[in-house]
């Protein structure tokens, strides 16, 4: 399947040799889909929903939707009563009770969606010092067609992944539930971030229906590694050690510092 013009043929990924974790996207092929409920930004998959623009009927089908697990087709006198309380609290727009429900709804978000955060960028420096230990880390090069087509070929029961480009705002959107499906409201969630975060030119690819998932892609996908420019003698040997059993041969670059001006260049390193 063809990428959205919207996704860049390449995408990168800042690691830290020093986790065991980040090494295994050389030695395994391995990403993870994290939970974003271990993000740094709190505000990030948070923004607000509106459910004061909906029917009593609308209400009580967005409830079942969102607990299915509790709402069942066959309501019984029990879970009928707490379905009105619900309602009711949704109808009168009561604070306190929206908050609760935003949190259960939160919760249900952070164990059903997992997220995997990439760059359009691969010599920021914000990025080198935020995700990759400060300059003594690596960063990979993705060729997202191929990651793409795996990610296609990705397709369990109810699973899917999908790729989108972050969005950056100076407000929070207006997201009203009862104009929207279930799925394009988390998406929405999962792309809008605070614009303060518009220089990570950030992409996602979102796992639905689970989170906290090891995933192996096809060696094709990385395409090129680039070394930090505080990376140690013995991490860069590490790495070049890993990367001289690689097959298909993958691209090793040296991060460097430019002169007289602040940024980054790359310089080819042969092994």
């Amino acid at each position: 399947m063809f990428l959205d013009k919207l996704i860049p043929k390449y995408l990168y990924k800042y690691r830290n040799w020093e986790d065991p974790n980040h090494k295994r996207i050389l030695t395994h092929n391995e990403i993870f889909f994290a939970s974003s409920r271990n993000f740094n930004d709190p505000l990030d998959t948070a923004v607000p929903l509106r459910f004061d623009k909906g029917t009593d009927q609308q209400m009580k089908q967005l409830i079942r939707n969102y607990f299915s697990d509790t709402f069942q087709q066959q309501l019984n006198p029990s879970s009928e009563n707490i379905l009105a309380k619900l309602v009711q609290g949704l109808a009168q727009n009561d604070a306190n009770f929206i908050e609760s429900f935003e949190a259960d709804l939160q919760e249900k978000k952070f164990n059903q969606y997992g997220i995997f955060t990439m760059s359009a960028l691969c010599d920021n420096i914000l990025l080198w010092s935020h995700y990759a230990d400060a300059h003594k880390g690596f960063c990979v090069k993705f060729d997202m067609n191929i990651l793409n087509s795996c990610f296609q070929k990705f397709v369990e029961v109810k699973r899917k992944i999908d790729i989108r480009k972050v969005e950056y705002e100076s407000e929070f959107p207006l997201l009203n539930v009862f104009a929207m499906t279930h799925e394009e409201i988390v998406v929405r969630q999962v792309i809008v971030k605070a614009v303060d975060w518009s220089y990570e030119k950030e992409f996602r690819a979102i796992l639905y229906n689970s989170t906290n998932l090891r995933y192996e892609f096809e060696p094709e996908v990385l395409a090129e590694v680039i070394i930090g420019v505080k990376m140690s003698e013995q991490s860069r040997s590490e790495i070049i050690s890993i990367l001289k059993n690689r097959t298909p041969k993958v691209n090793l670059w040296q991060a460097k510092l430019k002169k007289r001006r602040f940024g980054l260049y790359l310089e080819r390193i042969d092994f």
